[in-house]
């Protein structure tokens, strides 16, 4: 969630567009108030938030297409959690996730490749 703070427009993050992506990962993401054009910057702590939020949400969708053996777009994902854990959350359940999660999909797909 962003908000203005010139004229106090509120809006989930995709409603303010993106003017610069950040150049780090460390870096702020500066937005556009749709409403005034004015400069919005996604602060640190709500960023840590949304990161935290998002990196739950994929490890269930890891295990959903996991199990449909959706290998391809499992690892997809699992580079997206690395990310996130690099350069935002650095949760050491997290990285054992991600390098389990690698494991399982080479065994899989070696498993598959046999047959």
């Amino acid at each position: 969630m962003l908000e203005c703070d010139k004229c106090g427009f509120k809006g989930e993050n995709q409603l303010f567009p993106l003017v610069n992506k950040r150049l780090t990962c460390c870096g702020p993401e500066v937005h556009k108030c749709p409403n005034c054009d004015t400069t919005v910057m996604l602060d640190f702590i709500e960023q840590q938030k949304q990161n935290e939020e998002r990196a739950k949400k994929l490890t269930i969708l890891v295990k959903e297409l996991e199990s449909k053996k959706e290998y391809t777009q499992v690892k997809k994902i699992l580079q997206e959690l690395s990310n996130i854990n690099k350069c935002s959350i650095h949760n050491e359940e997290l990285s054992k996730f991600i390098k389990n999660e690698h494991s399982f999909i080479k065994n899989a797909q070696s498993i598959t490749a046999s047959f």
